[in-house]
């Protein structure tokens, strides 16, 4: 394993837990914004352990961005099927301060206006998926976490887990292609085409189609 990660160089990183548990995580990167997690564990403690793949990403505090009702920013995440999208606002508001869903397949994460950090779990497997918002004396923090089923690892057997993180721009047609590629339920969600979606997207698609015949955005508009 290399020592900086490239798209062309995974590393590796390994933690002994002192009681028989061996960790090693694998991170690759592609030459665009996708990670790929692959954890695995080796059980030396001599009897079987159960044990939980979880992954999380978190924000500290609420960014600055301008008040939009159109366009989606804070958490979101295909879970059940179903968009499901919760503004900063949303969130601090919730009397519970946390939403959870049961899903097969799906994603979730954070979302700005020209950004977004998402986690997706193996797409077959069932999870729990949840949003999250609290306040502490060091400031305000929002997380979305999944918690897949447990992994029953047997004496001197290992186990191991593969995650995807995307921490990126949202580029369209970088998402159309993951989506494909990686079969990331409804990962195209994650593009807010606003409440006229139906008519945006396409004027967005025939705009694309012109530009890469003519080779400039104002000939093409």
């Amino acid at each position: 394993s290399a020592a900086t990660l490239t798209p062309t160089s995974p590393v590796t990183l390994t933690w002994d837990n002192g009681q028989g548990l061996l960790f090693k995580r694998r991170i690759a990167l592609d030459a665009n914004y996708m990670f790929t997690i692959e954890d695995t564990v080796q059980n030396n403690t001599g009897s079987a352990v159960t044990l939980y793949p979880y992954a999380v990403v978190a924000r500290a505090g609420e960014p600055k961005h301008e008040a939009n009702w159109i366009l989606h920013e804070g958490l979101i995440g295909v879970l059940n099927e179903v968009l499901q999208d919760e503004t900063y606002t949303d969130m601090r508001d919730r009397d519970a301060k946390e939403l959870k869903f049961e899903s097969t397949g799906g994603w979730l994460g954070i979302t700005d206006k020209y950004w977004m950090a998402t986690i997706i779990p193996p797409q077959k497997e069932k999870f729990t998926g949840r949003f999250s918002y609290s306040k502490s004396a060091t400031g305000e923090a929002f997380r979305g976490d999944y918690l897949l089923g447990p992994r029953n690892v047997a004496a001197g057997k290992t186990e191991t887990v593969t995650h995807h993180i995307f921490a990126g721009a949202k580029v369209i047609s970088l998402i159309e292609k993951y989506e494909s590629e990686l079969g990331i339920e409804r990962f195209s969600m994650t593009m807010d085409w606003g409440w006229f979606s139906f008519f945006t997207y396409w004027i967005f698609w025939t705009l694309s189609k012109f530009y890469q015949l003519v080779g400039n955005f104002g000939v093409a508009i």
